[in-house]
């Protein structure tokens, strides 16, 4: 049936098995991509250079993220997934169009380019699609124009392009930012405006006076840039709200960007699918288990996978003859909504069904239909997906596969590693493979899979 598939296509990834199946995997950790990039755009308001961030992952959006501080007028380097930054000093307000409406990151920069030059000329950002409804045609950027307007700004869109303008002496008085405007939910501060939102205010506060941002998002990636910032650039005081205070910092000149929880989720997910009893994770941070994904790590014990952490080592033990569905509900304040589509691949290897619900983004579930095309039944509800027990999971269509965001598309490769020993093709993996997962080909050829891209 896999003969028949249509010709590759660019950017295609194709994903076999070629090797016997291994019984353990050593997987070196890599940074978090959603710290790192808000990270690096506040290191840009440092008085303190040159600075290095170290363990920052070698992925399509820092790549970018170059080029368009190049083109600003500041002097960078990437390399060894060490970023360097010389200097920042913007020379221009001009944000790249085919750059940064390739990545959502860019919006991080545009707090520091008000900061510095007092206005902005930037496209409408990229990024994945997710969830469908009212983002079905891209990420909110409203929100974000709210907050520059708690700073004084005005902005308007003219021919495809955002204008904003700020006076910059209005930074240094004081300002309240309340995240909860932002929220879906109403007794919780919860949905897919509200982490963004988070982030752009730091960074927004990160170069005012006095400023006080309540109900702010407690992700793993806001505390993370929060912990920068008072380390680098302003005094934080995290609480139920977080007070940023206009006490000058002059930290390290160096920072290491902390472990990426979802690709654990994806190795982990890879792992259960090929049966492979044992995983282990190196060069993890500190609290990885603890504090960066709790809530996963809750269910995924809940589900009879024994996971624990010894300082820069996760070991993961899985048998599948007794792995159980559970209840997983992803939200701002718990499962992260890229953990999802990873708990969706273990549920169709467990003894009993999983039931999935978004609260975040809450039509991310486009990835069903092509769980359909591996055998796996899913069934929507009114709360979102319950996947049952699998007995084979295999490719079984002849339907062209393709991938619409970063994390379908790694959830798409690991369901070809184990739905055929033949090639399979998954049209599209390859940009959004690059946008998110580092060394990702010498990472699968562990498990014994060959992930190769077709240019």
């Amino acid at each position: 049936m896999l003969q028949h598939q249509k010709p590759l296509r660019p950017a295609t990834a194709v994903i076999h098995r070629s090797g016997e199946r291994p019984e353990h995997v050593s997987i070196r950790s890599q940074g978090y991509k959603h710290s790192a990039i808000p990270i690096i755009c506040a290191a840009l308001l440092s008085e303190n250079l040159p600075m290095q961030i170290q363990n920052v992952p070698d992925v399509e959006d820092i790549r970018v993220l170059v080029q368009l501080i190049s083109k600003l007028g500041g002097q960078v380097d990437y390399s060894h997934e060490t970023f360097t930054i010389y200097s920042a000093n913007f020379t221009n307000d001009h944000l790249d169009g085919p750059l940064a409406s390739s990545v959502h990151g860019s919006i991080y920069l545009w707090p520091v380019i008000l900061a510095k030059v007092g206005s902005l000329d930037a496209p409408i950002p990229g990024g994945c699609p997710l969830g469908g409804g009212a983002y079905a045609n891209g990420r909110p950027i409203q929100n974000l124009l709210d907050i520059t307007a708690i700073f004084g700004a005005q902005s308007h869109i003219a021919n495809g392009r955002l204008h904003v303008s700020l006076d910059q002496a209005r930074l240094s008085g004081q300002h309240t930012i309340d995240i909860a405007r932002w929220s879906a939910g109403q007794n919780k501060v919860n949905g897919a405006e509200v982490t963004s939102s988070s982030k752009f205010a730091l960074l927004m506060a990160a170069a005012a006076g006095h400023t006080e941002i309540k109900n702010i998002a407690q992700r793993e990636s806001v505390t993370d840039l929060a912990h920068f910032i008072n380390s680098c650039l302003r005094q934080v005081e995290m609480g139920s709200s977080f007070i940023l205070r206009p006490v000058r910092r002059t930290g390290p000149t160096f920072w290491r960007i902390d472990s990426d929880p979802t690709e654990l989720m994806t190795y982990l997910a890879l792992a259960v699918l090929l049966d492979i009893p044992l995983i282990q994770f190196c060069g993890v941070s500190a609290g990885m288990l603890t504090h960066r994904m709790p809530y996963e790590i809750a269910k995924l014990r809940q589900m009879g996978v024994e996971i624990n952490q010894n300082g820069q080592e996760v070991i993961a033990k899985i048998d599948r003859s007794s792995l159980r569905g559970v209840r997983v509900v992803a939200s701002t304040a718990g499962i992260n909504t890229d953990s999802q589509p990873f708990f969706a691949l273990m549920f169709a290897c467990a003894l009993s069904k999983g039931r999935i619900t978004d609260t975040i983004w809450k039509g991310r579930y486009g990835y069903a239909e092509r769980l359909g095309q591996f055998g796996i039944d899913v069934q929507r509800t009114a709360f979102g997906l319950t996947i049952p027990p699998t007995d084979r999971i295999r490719a079984c269509t002849n339907e062209p596969i393709i991938a619409r965001d970063t994390r379908e598309a790694a959830q798409l490769c690991c369901l070809a590693a184990a739905g055929s020993s033949q090639p399979i093709a998954i049209l599209q993996a390859k940009a959004h493979l690059a946008r998110g997962y580092s060394s990702i080909e010498s990472k699968f050829a562990q498990f014994g899979v060959a992930l190769s891209f077709n240019d």
